[in-house]
Protein backbone atom coordinates (compact mmCIF):
# COMPACT_ATOMS: atom_id res chain seq x y z
CA UNK A 1 0.00 0.00 0.00
CA UNK A 2 1.45 3.41 -0.98
CA UNK A 3 1.21 6.07 1.71
CA UNK A 4 1.18 9.69 1.36
CA UNK A 5 4.94 10.25 1.19
CA UNK A 6 5.26 7.59 -1.48
CA UNK A 7 3.70 8.97 -3.75
CA UNK A 8 5.45 12.61 -3.81
CA UNK A 9 9.02 10.85 -4.21
CA UNK A 10 10.18 11.42 -7.59
CA UNK A 11 13.42 10.89 -9.18
CA UNK A 12 16.24 13.11 -7.77
CA UNK A 13 19.46 13.36 -9.65
CA UNK A 14 23.09 14.44 -8.64
CA UNK A 15 26.67 14.22 -9.18
CA UNK A 16 28.41 12.45 -6.47
CA UNK A 17 32.46 13.10 -5.49
CA UNK A 18 33.26 9.86 -3.34
CA UNK A 19 36.44 8.45 -2.12
CA UNK A 20 36.71 4.52 -1.38
CA UNK A 21 36.99 3.29 1.53
CA UNK A 22 40.32 1.20 2.75
CA UNK A 23 39.67 -2.40 1.80
CA UNK A 24 37.04 -1.87 -0.39
CA UNK A 25 38.34 -2.38 -4.22
CA UNK A 26 35.50 -1.22 -6.21
CA UNK A 27 37.80 0.88 -8.17
CA UNK A 28 40.80 -1.09 -8.07
CA UNK A 29 43.99 1.23 -7.75
CA UNK A 30 42.00 4.09 -7.60
CA UNK A 31 40.52 5.88 -4.57
CA UNK A 32 38.15 8.69 -5.65
CA UNK A 33 35.43 9.07 -8.02
CA UNK A 34 32.63 10.73 -9.10
CA UNK A 35 29.31 9.38 -10.64
CA UNK A 36 26.10 10.44 -11.38
CA UNK A 37 23.26 8.52 -9.64
CA UNK A 38 19.41 8.09 -9.10
CA UNK A 39 17.31 7.58 -6.49
CA UNK A 40 13.76 8.25 -5.08
CA UNK A 41 13.31 10.88 -2.87
CA UNK A 42 10.63 13.43 -1.47
CA UNK A 43 13.24 16.38 -0.93
CA UNK A 44 17.09 17.05 -1.76
CA UNK A 45 17.75 16.12 2.07
CA UNK A 46 16.34 12.74 1.57
CA UNK A 47 18.09 12.32 -1.65
CA UNK A 48 21.30 13.19 0.00
CA UNK A 49 20.59 10.88 2.84
CA UNK A 50 19.78 8.07 0.62
CA UNK A 51 22.70 8.60 -1.54
CA UNK A 52 25.01 8.49 1.29
CA UNK A 53 23.68 5.17 2.94
CA UNK A 54 23.73 3.23 -0.58
CA UNK A 55 27.28 4.61 -1.27
CA UNK A 56 28.62 3.30 2.24
CA UNK A 57 27.34 -0.37 1.38
CA UNK A 58 29.30 -0.32 -1.58
CA UNK A 59 32.49 0.83 0.56
CA UNK A 60 32.44 5.02 -0.19
CA UNK A 61 32.16 7.72 1.60
CA UNK A 62 30.39 10.85 0.00
CA UNK A 63 32.78 13.78 -0.35
CA UNK A 64 30.10 16.21 -2.02
CA UNK A 65 26.91 15.77 -3.99
CA UNK A 66 26.48 18.49 -5.92
CA UNK A 67 24.17 19.75 -9.06
CA UNK A 68 21.13 17.69 -7.13
CA UNK A 69 17.78 18.25 -8.57
CA UNK A 70 14.61 16.26 -9.41
CA UNK A 71 15.15 14.60 -12.83
CA UNK A 72 11.59 16.00 -13.94
CA UNK A 73 13.10 19.65 -13.20
CA UNK A 74 16.42 18.58 -15.07
CA UNK A 75 14.68 17.65 -17.84
CA UNK A 76 13.26 21.42 -18.36
CA UNK A 77 16.60 22.53 -18.99
CA UNK A 78 18.57 20.10 -20.54
CA UNK A 79 18.45 17.09 -23.19
CA UNK A 80 18.79 13.48 -20.70
CA UNK A 81 21.07 11.07 -22.18
CA UNK A 82 19.70 7.71 -23.15
CA UNK A 83 21.52 6.23 -20.31
CA UNK A 84 20.71 9.07 -17.44
CA UNK A 85 16.68 7.83 -19.12
CA UNK A 86 16.88 4.12 -18.29
CA UNK A 87 18.66 4.25 -14.87
CA UNK A 88 15.69 6.83 -14.25
CA UNK A 89 13.32 4.43 -15.31
CA UNK A 90 15.12 1.51 -13.45
CA UNK A 91 14.67 3.71 -10.28
CA UNK A 92 11.11 4.10 -10.52
CA UNK A 93 10.61 0.04 -11.29
CA UNK A 94 12.81 -0.76 -8.85
CA UNK A 95 12.95 1.57 -6.02
CA UNK A 96 16.37 1.17 -5.92
CA UNK A 97 19.13 3.92 -5.91
CA UNK A 98 20.93 4.04 -9.21
CA UNK A 99 24.55 4.68 -10.38
CA UNK A 100 26.61 6.19 -13.49
CA UNK A 101 29.71 4.85 -14.58
CA UNK A 102 32.47 5.86 -12.12
CA UNK A 103 34.75 8.02 -13.15
CA UNK A 104 37.82 7.71 -11.36
CA UNK A 105 41.26 9.12 -10.23
CA UNK A 106 44.33 8.75 -8.11
CA UNK A 107 44.44 10.94 -4.82
CA UNK A 108 47.26 11.51 -2.98
CA UNK A 109 46.08 8.92 -0.36
CA UNK A 110 47.20 5.94 -0.91
CA UNK A 111 45.87 3.90 1.46
CA UNK A 112 45.50 0.21 1.01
Amino acid sequence: MKTHQDEQRQVWIGLATVHQRPGAGVLMDRNDAFVNVLALASTQDEFTDVVRDDLAQLGFDLVELEDTERLSERRESFTIPEEINRLAELTLATAKTQFDAFHTWASGDETA
